[in-house]
């Protein structure tokens, strides 16, 4: 597959390094991509937040989830941000939210994942596009007339 020429815009590294700093910069990150799914007032509550002590260390993870829905998936987005091991990981799993008939299980699907960064948040948009985009089963919408 073809590498595509994207910007890309790692996990923020302060010069003096204070996790609490990069932390902050992560959130901040998280929401302004969330901002191009929910309406801005909405954010904060699309995004839960969570730090994690590393066997009873100083030593924190930081993990950033959020959800976003549709009428037959849920989209389960994660970020995990550990400040020994930048730049960070993002991804996506999309689950079923009802089962097919005959089935007593949602079915499920890894999605896009890569580092905490813009190139991996834009290939998890357009995964969840593909996801959701239904086959068109007739070729009559090509003789409807055109709207531009």
């Amino acid at each position: 597959m073809e590498q595509e020429n994207l910007v890309v815009h790692t996990v923020p590294s302060p010069i003096n390094d204070d996790p609490n700093e990069i932390y902050e910069e992560c959130i901040s990150q998280m929401k302004k991509w969330l901002s191009l799914v929910y309406p801005k007032s909405k954010v904060d509550r699309a995004l839960k937040v969570e730090y994690v002590e590393t066997n009873g260390s100083n030593v924190r993870k930081l993990f950033l989830k959020s959800k976003i829905w549709t009428l037959n998936n849920q989209y389960s987005i994660a970020a995990t941000i550990h400040i020994g091991n930048l730049p960070g990981y993002l991804g996506c799993v999309a689950i079923a939210r009802k089962e097919r008939p005959g089935e007593t299980w949602s079915r499920g699907s890894d999605l896009a994942d890569g580092d905490f960064n813009e190139n991996t948040w834009n290939k998890i948009i357009l995964s969840i596009v593909k996801y959701e985009a239904e086959e068109v089963k007739s070729e009559k919408w090509k003789d409807y007339p055109r709207i531009c």
